[in-house]
């Protein structure tokens, strides 16, 4: 039996990846963790959708757009809530808070 290694590679999703977690990162102590964390996820879960049926943001039906954008929000907030929740109260994580004009 032969056995294969691991390949890595560097495709534009892995990229699209990367850069949107640096922006995550650099926003979170300006924006606050509601805001950056349900527009990461938002964008996170769009994405992954797109790439899951086999398209390209410029490929995607206009009719699928809403059905992603609802997808994307419903999962978002659920995601949200559920981190809130566990890192917010059950483990009293103090999260940054909106601070972009203080």
């Amino acid at each position: 039996m032969t056995t294969e290694g691991f390949h890595f590679y560097l495709d534009s999703t892995v990229v699209a990846v990367i850069v949107s977690l640096i922006v995550y990162a650099l926003a979170l102590p300006k924006v606050g963790f509601m805001i950056t964390t349900f527009l990461m996820c938002l964008y996170l879960v769009i994405l992954f959708s797109v790439k899951e049926q086999s398209l390209t943001f410029r490929t995607v039906p206009k009719a699928l757009w809403g059905k992603l954008l609802v997808k994307g929000v419903l999962s978002a907030a659920v995601m949200l809530a559920v981190f809130w929740f566990i890192f917010g109260k059950l483990l009293s994580v103090q999260f940054p808070t909106f601070s972009l004009f203080g």
